[in-house]
């Protein structure tokens, strides 16, 4: 629980607009309709085009794009202290689904519901997918383990560490994500249950120097 309850914020487009998931369901429909020519009572076919277009990616107006044809798709994610929340859309097929959860971690259901509602409503993209493990040895991985320092702007920078159990690898953001398991696709690339895909930067003697985590490049920060 929050001291205080929920918070008031002084920008209220970026973080004092309150809705449900039904009415933001409904916003997204309204925007898929425009696209398709369905209805311009909210928006017009030529905004809503506009919107659905690179603008610079990922972005378009207002959302982030995936995508092509069929399964191209909008996504929209909203956060502030204690609630998360996550739109995704394929407008082409008419299919999406809402996830609002009040957690400053709820981000960490939003891939696991998402991927249900995928495999249960058949979308064209974002279903689970099988992916071979590949083996290291102690060495490869503990050349990995480590702090690397995030930067992350106009975000504060943070920190991630990456740690070892055995033969298994371990990556953790604190206060941003907790501890999960990440698998080697390479001696080089990993991936998370969730279809996250993190590569690594070696020097010559093994050692990572960099990460890459999402599009977030990440500095390893080496002890003296």
């Amino acid at each position: 629980m929050l001291k205080g309850n929920w918070h008031t914020y002084p920008e209220m487009a970026a973080a004092g607009l309150w809705t449900t998931p039904t009415e933001l369901a409904k916003w997204a429909l309204n925007i898929t309709d425009a696209w398709n020519g369905h209805t311009d009572k909210l928006l017009s076919r030529s905004i809503a085009t506009r919107m659905l277009t690179l603008q610079k990616p990922p972005f378009g107006l207002g959302i982030s794009l995936a995508g092509t044809d069929r399964a191209i798709a909008f996504n929209h994610g909203g956060s502030n202290e204690g609630f998360m929340a996550m739109l995704v859309m394929y407008p082409a097929v008419g299919k999406g689904a809402v996830v609002m959860t009040n957690a400053n971690l709820g981000d960490l259901l939003f891939d696991e519901v998402l991927l249900s509602v995928a495999a249960e409503y058949q979308w064209p993209a974002g279903t689970q997918s099988e992916r071979e493990v590949v083996n290291l040895s102690t060495g490869q991985l503990d050349g990995l383990v480590g702090t690397y320092s995030v930067s992350n702007p106009p975000n504060p920078p943070f920190s991630c560490e990456v740690s070892r159990e055995g033969a298994q690898l371990f990556v953790e953001s604190k206060d941003i994500s907790p501890k999960s398991e990440i698998y080697a696709s390479g001696i080089n690339e990993f991936f998370s249950m969730n279809g996250f895909t993190i590569v690594f930067s070696r020097d010559n003697q093994g050692q990572a120097m960099k990460m890459n985590a999402g599009g977030l490049e990440a500095i390893r920060q080496l002890q003296k």
